[in-house]
């Protein structure tokens, strides 16, 4: 490989600290080691997201912010609302065709990395890689077009839904390797008619793994109470109902608590739905700095699935990695047999989508001996510096690179 190459990575919600407050910032993390490797980093990202906190100022229909290592480039976009479903998807649209306008001859891409969601940048790689010559690397994070099918209740036979699908195919075809934060997502590829195609599972990973304690900040959990906490984004894809179902069988044992940090286009209809339960409280999405002080002030922490088919080939949500660095007990509602909880021995699970069974797994952890959820809590602590921190994900992602030269 030459000492220098040109990456170019393509992610309409990549992003920085300052605008989203945790969301999307893989590639702002993995760009310090990958430039000490000696990879020149481009990052192209929309301009607006629902995702995002605060947006860049954008001057026209790209500009570039640089960082420490890495170059920033933000595509204008519409704006639209979460909720909007028909604008967000437009705004998939937008972003994918406005790629073409790249001025990518002042700096050819030795490689191209398209990370989703979305699957539409696919276009654009492959002719970049048929014009350019240039490699090609896709990342799938989440499985389009199965997810809007088996989530969003789409019908298998929907336009978008077969065009979405036509694009997956043809990347995973012209890729010359395929990444994934799914550990399962080998066979998948296997299932999709590319058994042969090469494949390495990165997961999502963090910024840190210390031993430093979080910031001190004012106590938003209730005193006295055992205390569990879901931080993330609240929409369909996070099963919540159950959640608050649970909330609501739990409601006569006064000393349970139970608290949601985030946004997403779900959380009012929640709140409406709990209106009448005084063991459940709302927060807002927060700083990571400031959510890791949360969570250190929690008991365990929750995550939950759907019992859906889409998640046999695994998870690997960043809210995992955040109950981790806390050395947290994690609950965790799936029919995932790697489930990060199960492998990493950090937490209790139960079934998907099943209140009854999360009110019992709380009350179970509630029971436990303090010693017992710290071990389970230094449990994740340990797997996480093991496997999910940034420069052990670079150095994955580095052995990815260099085979496309070989």
């Amino acid at each position: 490989m030459p000492k220098k190459q040109n990456l170019l990575i393509i992610n309409q919600f990549a992003s920085l600290p300052q605008y989203s407050f945790g969301a999307g910032e893989r590639f702002y993390f993995l760009s310090e080691f990958l430039h000490k490797m000696g990879y020149d980093v481009n990052v192209v990202s929309g301009a607006f997201s629902h995702l995002f906190k605060y947006y860049p100022n954008v001057t026209g229909l790209f500009t570039t912010e640089q960082t420490q290592y890495a170059e920033f480039t933000w595509v204008k976009l519409h704006k639209y609302k979460p909720e909007d479903y028909l604008w967000r998807t437009l705004c998939l649209f937008e972003f994918a065709i406005k790629l073409f306008w790249l001025p990518v001859k002042k700096r050819k891409p030795d490689v191209v990395l398209v990370s989703s969601m979305s699957l539409l940048p696919i276009l654009y790689a492959t002719w970049l890689k048929w014009r350019y010559k240039t490699r090609f690397v896709l990342e799938i994070r989440d499985i389009w077009p199965m997810t809007p099918v088996e989530i969003g209740g789409y019908s298998k036979k929907h336009p978008l839904i077969l065009f979405l699908g036509f694009v997956e195919r043809l990347g995973y075809k012209k890729a010359d390797h395929v990444v994934s934060v799914l550990p399962g997502f080998k066979k998948h590829l296997e299932e999709s008619g590319f058994p042969n195609k090469p494949f390495t599972w990165i997961p999502n990973g963090i910024g840190k793994a210390d031993d430093s304690a979080p910031e001190k900040t004012e106590r938003l959990l209730p005193e006295n109470k055992f205390n569990i906490i879901y931080a993330g984004t609240i929409g369909n894809a996070n099963a919540m109902e159950y959640f608050i179902e649970a909330a609501d069988i739990l409601k006569d044992h006064e000393s349970v608590h139970l608290t949601i940090i985030g946004d997403g286009p779900l959380k009012a209809n929640l709140e409406n739905e709990s209106a009448h339960l005084t063991n459940v409280t709302f927060l807002p999405k927060v700083l990571k700095k400031d959510l890791s002080a949360i969570i250190d002030q929690a008991d365990v922490c929750y995550i939950g699935w759907h019992g859906k088919r889409i998640y046999n080939y695994g998870v690997s949500a960043n809210k995992y990695n955040d109950y981790m660095l806390q050395k947290k007990a994690i609950l965790s509602s799936s029919n995932i047999s790697n489930d990060p909880v199960l492998i990493a021995k950090c937490g209790l699970n139960v079934p998907a989508a099943d209140a009854k069974a999360i009110a019992d797994g709380i009350l179970e952890l509630q029971n436990m001996p303090a010693d017992k959820l710290l071990e389970m809590g230094m449990n994740g602590y340990r797997f996480l510096q093991e496997n999910q921190v940034y420069d052990v994900l670079a150095n994955k992602y580095s052995v990815v690179l260099e085979s496309l030269f070989k």
